[in-house]
């Protein structure tokens, strides 16, 4: 696709696969200004409409256009969504559009039941971008300076209105955004690179998904079960604007790559804990050189990532948001050679976790080994953020990272933990470079633990697919840990055990050699004289070290934006509508 630049307050060009307007992006002396305490909390009259919503000045979200030799600013996002699956308590503005904002359920609750009543209207919006965009959020309730934009580290500057009941901020580079308001109200703004995965429309075996609700009832690629059964050698592209209302599947398939900026949204699929019945909208089995790119994922009728017995998978870029009974993130099951990376995960359940379990036909146990998870933003709402656990059937698990992590939020277990609940042997883990920007564990039902490890027999998740021995942890290294924000100091157990079934003879099975290094809450840098720190009879060599250099988590946001240079844009945008 070829775009001249030309005046840009004048001219609109129309494109063959989408409708594009020039325009210009906000150039008045504010958006250089702002800054995150900058609030305005005067008197209005303004009208509201039916929404709630004020009706404010008709030049408000309006845009200026100015002319420069700079690199254009573009904008990629659709309005092909129908009203019904409109977020109704706020509305995204950007270049003179209003951006629809899509619906999800989140919960509030941090303590389990198997109706997960406590859900919540929240929004979600998938674009993508080039350059600085300006954007202003209308909400229809009352708003203050309590808001925070996170990642923190993305320093993200904004000015809040509360006269008009509006934030003003500007986005400069692709990443996950949550822009939080009082009252459990956050708009979850996912930003993908400008035409990022737009290669894959040339490609052979092509499935596409265009702008546009597509499900079982309009779709030829959709099945009576709300399925898309893949084959090897497919690409499926979901394009900016697609809401796909199903799950995909495959068994024993090579060569299988789903991407784009678009949605799978199950919101409409039943969960029900007793009947079992659920939509898990990626559930591969025995599958080999497979990737995941970009997709956003709303509401999952169950887990969301389901890798069972597979073979060099890469997933990244990818947004879940759950809230529903098991609503794990990404699980990784009995598999190898898996990455995944710079992604977004929200959760009412484990939020990253890996497990072994067995083959379901004959029986025999799996392995994990080589499996990383690097450069993710992580809220747990339920559960545990970086898991291995609880189900671990089958000797060999190995070689498994959380490095370059961001928790913005952990509300219920311990971020890092390893449950070993059967007869694995856990080995060679890393938890490294981990900020926790806000540490409340111990809300609902849980526990306000830091770091959960043990070897223990457990009666709910023990015996779920067979009864083994009990297995071991050894060399775990857990390094550059912060956390910013914390209500109260949480615990740190280190548990091994002695098997006291009868079948097992009182075995002994250990946790050893873990590395506890420059893990700090707050100011105080932890050693084994922390007041909170408890082990048993059954771990060996437990090393608290402290090496002197600076403990901040993780600093990958701040290194990645480091490397945009703003200064090349101009005030000129494009703006492309699916």
């Amino acid at each position: 696709m070829n775009i001249k630049k030309i005046i840009l307050s004048i001219f609109v060009i129309i494109l063959t696969s989408c409708n594009s307007n020039i325009v210009s992006s906000i150039t008045t002396s504010s958006s250089s200004n702002i800054n995150s305490s900058s609030y305005s909390p005067t008197e209005n009259n303004y009208e509201k409409d039916d929404n709630g919503f004020y009706i404010l000045e008709d030049d408000y979200f309006k845009n200026t256009a100015v002319e420069d030799d700079k690199k254009i600013n573009k904008l990629v996002f659709s309005k092909n969504i129908d009203e019904e699956y409109i977020y109704p308590n706020m509305r995204l503005y950007a270049l003179g559009e209003n951006i629809p904002i899509v619906n999800v359920k989140t919960n509030i609750s941090h303590s389990w039941t198997k109706e997960a009543s406590s859900r919540v209207n929240n929004g979600a919006v998938s674009l993508e971008i080039e350059g600085k965009i300006e954007f202003i959020i209308q909400c229809n309730f009352r708003i203050n300076s309590r808001l925070t934009i996170n990642p923190t580290d993305a320093e993200i500057p904004y000015s809040i209105d509360e006269n008009r009941r509006t934030v003003k901020f500007e986005i400069s580079s692709k990443g996950q955004y949550t822009i939080e308001f009082i009252n459990h109200k956050t708009l979850h703004l996912f930003v993908n690179s400008y035409h990022e995965y737009e290669e894959y429309k040339n490609k052979d075996n092509l499935i596409y998904f265009p702008s546009g609700i597509h499900n079982s009832s309009n779709s030829k690629y959709i099945s009576n079960d709300n399925f898309i059964h893949l084959q090897s050698n497919q690409i499926v592209f979901i394009d900016v604007g697609a809401i796909v209302q199903a799950g995909f599947t495959g068994y024993q398939l090579n060569n299988v790559q789903i991407v784009g900026s678009g949605i799978i949204d199950n919101s409409m699929f039943e969960r029900n804990v007793d009947t079992g019945k659920k939509l898990v909208p990626f559930d591969f089995s025995y599958c080999q050189n497979m990737k995941f790119k970009g997709i956003t994922n709303l509401d999952p009728a169950g887990w969301c990532y389901n890798i069972y017995f597979c073979d060099n998978i890469e997933i990244d870029n990818i947004k879940i948001i759950s809230s529903r009974s098991n609503g794990d993130g990404i699980s990784i099951q009995s598999s190898k050679n898996v990455i995944c990376t710079n992604s977004f995960v929200r959760t009412w359940d484990d939020s990253l976790v890996v497990k072994n379990y067995p083959r379901w036909d004959n029986g025999s146990e799996g392995s994990t080994y080589n499996v990383h998870f690097k450069k993710i933003i992580v809220w747990t709402d339920l559960a545990q953020c970086l898991e291995i656990g609880y189900e671990t059937y089958g000797k060999r698990m190995e070689d498994i990272s959380f490095e370059d992590i961001i928790i913005i939020h952990a509300y219920h277990n311990a971020p890092i933990s390893i449950h070993n609940g059967n007869n694995a042997e856990i080995k060679n883990i890393k938890f490294k470079n981990i900020l926790i920007e806000d540490a409340s564990m111990g809300q609902g039902n849980g526990k306000n633990y830091l770091i959960d490890f043990s070897t223990e027999f457990s009666s709910t998740w023990s015996n779920g697919h067979g009864t083994t021995s009990l297995g071991s942890i050894n060399s775990v290294e857990v390094n550059n840990i912060y956390l910013k924000k914390v209500n109260n100091s949480p615990t740190i157990s280190i548990m091994g055990t002695i098997d006291t079934r009868p079948e097992y003879n009182n075995s002994t099975h250990y946790i050893s050699n873990i590395d506890l290094i420059d893990i700090k809450i707050k100011d105080q840098v932890l050693n084994k004289n922390y007041s909170k720190y408890y082990k048993n009879d059954y771990t060996k060599n437990i090393n608290f070290i402290t090496t002197g250099q600076e403990i901040n988590g993780t600093t990958f946001i701040k290194d990645y934006l480091s490397t945009i240079d703003k200064s090349i844009y101009g005030t000129n945008a494009l703006v492309e509508i699916k």
